[in-house]
């Protein structure tokens, strides 16, 4: 954990002065949330390419409403809020609010959809509110959620609203917390934050040295946190000014780190009748996952394939495609979040492509002494394609397309023979490589020592 941080910009340590909605969660991890929406009609709405790492963080799963009020902490005259509204549902934009009644007064704030923290200020002391959330639907204004909470003048104290600092593929994870406490009969005698994280897989806790708590504390960094689906426990401990002191546990949040997986899925190359992909399924992370690979035309499913295990990555060839067709493909995992119980989908590839009018292609070879050579020969509608390239161990090399006319290309390239054999693979494509037409492979023999 690092040093306490006496930030005068995050909080202002007094009771809050104006009505005010608190910040959604940081958005570089919303932005990684992945959409489930797949429009078969139109393939794909956007072209997504491959991805290597996947970082996402899901929206909680709130159950049928799609909402959920997480927190409330009540104060002497202010109310903290923490609730959660899944943008994916029946509520009207611009309809969503907080509403504090108690016997004489009502507060309302308006919020948006997402995750949000916030503060009511300035309510009556030592009063029961109920506290709801509404939205107007489809039969008028409904009830999200519902508690009931009492202002007091006992202590209390809130941690919220946890800031990624770093990036979500760091291998840990650094955070900011704000912090607010209010103890105005000064029955606090002292009072520390204790912070930890959990791992999702063997249930282990690790808890770092505690942090004093005063008045001038408003936000602190916790930083180390394992980025492996880790769930991060902080919680505030006071010691009451009594004959017998006593501590007691006055509030405690906890969060996860932004899901982190390794799987990925990349479309290798396409010819007039078939396209070869690769899964990279993650069992590590994601030990029950259930991965789906759809081949779709532009009204139907083509051929799908499901995977449960693996013992690294899945060659996927789909053959017997029809000459200048547009097809998609569709790459899915769903699983149980680590640590929870909420089920996740995660699109890892949305890809369209046209499979290319037929092509004649051939390779020769002529072995030399201390090299190959290699002639690849192409006939047929290859004015779209600009480059030939060869790919030894995964790794692409491109030339410029010689075309001796508009529909026909010879091209001679030397390859040196090593002490071991390896294999040279051969296709054509653009300048954006969004259009691969496999050729075929060659060989290269094993060097002979004189």
């Amino acid at each position: 954990v690092g040093v306490p941080e006496d930030s005068n910009n995050s909080f202002v340590n007094d009771q809050p002065e104006a009505e005010s909605e608190g910040p959604k969660l940081d958005q570089q991890v919303a932005d990684q949330a992945s959409s489930s929406s797949n429009n078969v009609a139109g393939m794909f709405t956007t072209t997504a390419g491959s991805v290597g790492v996947v970082a996402a963080v899901a929206i909680l799963s709130l159950g049928a409403s799609d909402a959920e009020i997480i927190k409330v902490k009540s104060f002497e005259n202010s109310v903290f809020y923490h609730v959660n509204v899944n943008p994916n549902n029946n509520i009207q934009p611009g309809s969503l609010q907080l509403v504090l009644e108690s016997t004489n007064d009502e507060y309302v704030v308006d919020l948006d959809f997402g995750e949000t923290y916030g503060f009511v200020p300035r309510v009556e002391n030592d009063t029961e509110f109920t506290v709801s959330l509404q939205g107007r639907g489809t039969i008028g204004t409904q009830t999200l959620g519902q508690v009931l909470t009492q202002t007091s003048s006992s202590p209390n104290a809130v941690l919220y609203f946890p800031q990624l600092q770093n990036a979500l593929t760091d291998d840990t994870l650094d955070y900011v917390m704000r912090a607010y406490y209010e103890d105005p009969l000064n029955l606090i005698a002292s009072m520390v934050i204790e912070t930890g994280y959990m791992n999702p897989y063997t249930q282990e806790m690790t808890w770092f040295d505690p942090i004093p708590y005063d008045s001038g504390l408003s936000s602190f960094s916790i930083n180390g946190i394992p980025n492996r689906n880790s769930e991060v426990i902080t919680r505030v401990q006071a010691t009451l000014n009594t004959e017998e002191p006593q501590t007691v546990m006055i509030d405690e949040t906890r969060f996860f780190t932004p899901l982190y997986h390794e799987a990925s899925a990349q479309l290798l190359g396409i010819t007039n009748v078939s396209a070869t992909m690769v899964l990279r399924p993650d069992f590590t992370y994601l030990p029950d996952a259930v991965y789906t690979v759809r081949l779709l035309d532009i009204d139907r499913e083509v051929e799908s394939f499901t995977f449960t295990q693996s013992d690294g990555e899945i060659p996927i060839e789909f053959e017997g495609l029809y000459t200048n067709t547009r097809y998609g493909v569709d790459v899915r995992v769903s699983f149980t979040n680590p640590g929870r119980t909420d089920s996740i989908e995660l699109v890892l590839l949305q890809e369209e492509f046209v499979t290319p009018d037929r092509i004649n292609t051939v390779t020769a070879s002529v072995v030399n002494p201390t090299s190959q050579l290699i002639t690849v020969t192409a006939k047929g509608n290859i004015a779209s394609y600009t480059y030939l390239y060869y790919e030894i161990e995964g790794e692409r090399t491109l030339i410029p397309l010689e075309k001796q006319t508009a529909d026909s290309s010879i091209m001679t390239l030397s390859f040196t023979r090593l002490d071991e054999p390896y294999t040279v693979s051969f296709g054509l494509t653009n300048e954006n490589q969004d259009s691969n037409y496999v050729i075929g492979s060659e060989e290269i023999e094993r060097s002979v020592s004189e």
